[in-house]
């Protein structure tokens, strides 16, 4: 009797569990640049965004570096235009 092993393809992946405008949310994003570019890409209204982390600004330049951890907080803002 052979047996087989089926892989899940989430199994090699951590979850964090965040909140993104106040908005629980589990990710697989390492950092600020994979959660926009492969999570978030799609649900942004606009290309000119600002993000906190754990209320500190994260100037863009540094969104490569700046890891994401368990339980973080974060803040996406966009301008708006009104007054």
């Amino acid at each position: 009797m052979t047996t087989t092993h089926q892989t899940n393809q989430f199994e090699d992946r951590v979850f964090l569990n965040i909140k993104i405008n106040g908005f629980s949310r589990q990710i697989v994003a390492k950092t600020i640049y994979d959660l926009i570019h492969h999570e978030l890409l799609s649900e942004l209204q606009s290309s000119t965004f600002a993000i906190a982390v754990n209320e500190c600004f994260v100037s863009k330049q540094d969104y490569v570096n700046t890891p994401i951890k368990n339980g973080d907080a974060i803040e996406i803002v966009s301008p708006m235009s009104g007054g």
